[in-house]
């Protein structure tokens, strides 16, 4: 199935996004066609589409598609982020903390991550810890890197439940709790994080 010229002008910008799916997927009767979906995709971003806008972000940053291109990246994560989606803030800060189409600063990276933290972004919130311990953009402090990977962890992120489990083993910014670290060892195994399933393994404790 094609949309011909006719039709063309008839699509919704929403309709633009999921045609762009449907190219990209090969589904509901439409072959894929890879160069049909970044149409799509990019008339839906152009017409506003946030989520359309998002993605473009991700095609230009990931080189998938189109060719690789950071700045073309960043202005399209920074065009959604006008509407204050958290996805595309999130990717400003980590643009910011990598270089990628504009100066590196990790201050500025870590005030994006912590905005979209605040507003419960998982991604953020597991930067945002480990700027915390690694001091990067911020001065080195293990009790906000744990509250944040808490906060990840609460939300079924496996990487965050592993780390906060490490913390409980470890007794990093909380007391040693072996029944509280293999509490969330379990949670991420189940979501098949490797490295929990392999210390649980290595205990000998189902889960």
């Amino acid at each position: 199935m094609t949309i011909d010229e006719k039709n063309r002008g008839q699509v919704t910008p929403e309709q633009m996004y999921q045609l762009g799916n449907c190219y990209y997927h090969g589904e509901n009767g439409f072959a894929k066609d890879r160069a049909e979906a970044y149409f799509w995709w990019r008339k839906a971003a152009e017409q506003g589409v946030v989520k359309a806008q998002v993605l473009l972000g991700h095609l230009y940053n990931d080189g998938t598609i189109v060719q690789q291109n950071y700045n073309e990246a960043y202005w399209w994560w920074e065009k959604a982020a006008e509407s204050g989606d958290l996805e595309a803030l999130h990717q400003i800060g980590w643009c910011y903390a990598e270089g990628h189409g504009v100066e590196a600063n990790l201050a500025t990276a870590v005030k994006y991550y912590h905005h979209c933290a605040k507003n419960g972004f998982t991604m953020s919130q597991l930067n945002l810890a480990n700027c915390y311990l690694e001091s990067r953009g911020v001065e080195k402090n293990v009790n906000e890197a744990y509250y944040w990977w808490l906060k990840a962890a609460e939300q079924g992120d496996a990487q965050a439940q592993f780390n906060v489990a490490v913390c409980y083993l470890k007794g990093i910014a909380v007391e040693k709790n072996t029944q509280e670290a293999t509490k969330w060892l379990r949670e991420a195994a189940k979501k098949g994080y490797a490295d929990a399933q392999e210390y649980l393994k290595k205990h000998n404790i189902e889960w």
